[in-house]
């Protein structure tokens, strides 16, 4: 998945369950920081970017 800030890479983390892979952190760019907007995120308001992206600025 490519940033759509910077056009970095992003990557997330996955874990073992026993039955496959999960993932169990959000997409973060390893380049700028910016990070996926998550469902689970403590409300807060957003940027119209941030809503179009469905990233958090970095």
């Amino acid at each position: 998945m490519n940033c759509p800030y910077c056009g970095g890479e992003c990557d997330a983390h996955f874990e073992h369950n026993g039955l496959g892979f999960e993932q169990v952190a959000p997409y973060v760019c390893m380049n700028c920081g910016a990070t996926v907007i998550g469902p689970y995120d403590d409300p807060r308001e957003l940027s119209e970017e941030e809503i179009r992206t469905g990233f958090y600025k970095p």
